[in-house]
Parts: structure tokens; sequence; C-alpha cells
């Protein structure tokens, strides 16, 4: 089954209204459900309004239902990196 695709989850920071805006037309051209959660909240990450109830003093949880290979490198300049933290940058 080489094209199945699995879910996925990825943790990010949104450092800005622009950030916000680009990661909503992002998610908009994914398959499948992305959602965005912080704290208790969980919204679709394909909503500018959803994304803006969130708490994104810090990082959040992107949850990506059809996870593929290229997404990786759409969302690099969110992701956290194991051991780093880049809020504020």
């Amino acid at each position: 089954m080489g094209g199945l695709c699995v879910a996925k989850t990825i943790d990010i920071y949104l450092h800005s209204v622009k950030d916000i805006k680009d990661l909503a037309d992002i998610a908009k051209r994914m398959e499948g459900d992305v959602n965005i959660s912080s704290g208790r909240y969980r919204v679709d990450a394909k909503s500018i309004m959803g994304i803006y109830v969130l708490d994104i003093s810090g990082p959040v949880c992107l949850e990506i239902e059809m996870w593929k290979k290229e997404y990786e490198e759409m969302l690099k300049p969110y992701m956290v990196l194991a051991g780093e933290s880049n809020f504020g940058k």
C-alpha cells in the first residue's frame, strides 16, 4: 500500500497574525481534517477565526489526518525542533 497516508501530530509555533493566516492557507491545501489545539481547545486549522481563539503564546499542536511527506517542507518554518525553542524569533 504505497499510497497509504497516516495521521501525524506536530508541535508548531505561531508568532504573528501573518503566521496564522499562512498556516490556515497551508492547511486548506491539505487533504482530510487538519486541527490545531492549545490547552483544552481544538479547532479547524483551515479556519483563521478558529485559530484566533487559541492561546498562541507557546507551542500549539497541529493534527494532520492524512500526512504526506510534502507537508513537512510547507510546515518547516513553524515546527518546534526537538530540544530547541524558536518562540520569539
